[in-house]
């Protein structure tokens, strides 16, 4: 990507093999398409790796791979940090290797992110929002 795209989807995974490509293939068939994908690799033992690496290939301009030094095994949070350093969006937002997006996912959020005056964020079914303004003192 010559530009910087508005979103940076960043998908850990750990042996995941089996549900990786369903994911990664959510991704990738956003309607939204100004977009980059980070795959963070935690440690994977499985196929996962090769898996990643051979879709970070074949679109090098919107999919990356990365992984720890020594493809070590951190844990989930390490992981997540790992594929934040990465990023060059305006936005992030998160998918596990178990779980798949509807194709307008990426549309929907970045329509209301873009026209909103928030930070916001989404785990399990729970928004929180903050203003992005600061707070008025007297």
């Amino acid at each position: 990507m010559a530009t910087s795209p508005a979103v940076s989807v960043v998908l850990i995974f750990y042996n995941d093999e089996r549900f990786l490509p369903e994911a990664i293939e959510s991704v990738l068939g956003q309607t939204y398409r100004d977009f980059e994908l980070i795959l963070a690799d935690d440690g994977s033992t499985d196929g996962s790796t090769a898996l990643a690496r051979s879709y970070a290939q074949a679109d090098p301009e919107r999919v990356r791979y990365v992984e720890h030094p020594g493809h070590a095994n951190h844990g989930i949070s390490a992981a997540r940090n790992l594929g934040i350093a990465d990023v060059r969006g305006r936005f992030v937002a998160f998918l596990d290797s178990d779980d798949v997006w509807e194709p307008e996912k990426l549309a929907d959020a970045a329509g209301t992110l873009a026209a909103a005056d928030l930070a916001v964020r989404e785990h399990g079914g729970q928004v929180r929002a903050s203003s992005a303004r600061k707070a008025r003192t007297r």
